[in-house]
């Protein structure tokens, strides 16, 4: 699993350096606040998306290596999560990317 948010974190500064010259200067972040102002943010706040990825593969980490018994099952549930959030924080990261630039 850290192979893969390596890889992720890769994909997303390639294409954050190839397009970031054609980004303007406030992107769409937050797609659940209301159509609006309220939605765009400065560019730089595009890091935010992988931030928030490794800290919701650390939080799960720690909730399952502390507070839950080890077990087989729950070890898979977390390893899941984890490459599930992986997957959807890279794609939404090139999504944003993609529709600001492109």
């Amino acid at each position: 699993m850290p192979i893969l948010y390596i890889a992720s974190c890769v994909i997303m500064l390639l294409l954050l350096a190839v397009g970031y010259v054609r980004l303007p200067p406030q992107i769409p972040l937050f797609y659940s606040l209301p159509n609006g102002t309220d939605q765009v943010v400065d560019t730089w706040l595009i890091i935010l998306v992988p931030i928030v990825s490794l800290l919701c593969i650390i939080l799960n980490t720690l909730i399952t290596t502390r507070l839950i018994e080890r077990s087989d099952f729950i070890d898979n549930i977390v390893r899941i999560v984890n490459i599930t959030g992986i997957i959807m924080t890279t794609y939404i990261f090139i999504k944003i990317i993609h529709l600001v630039t492109w």
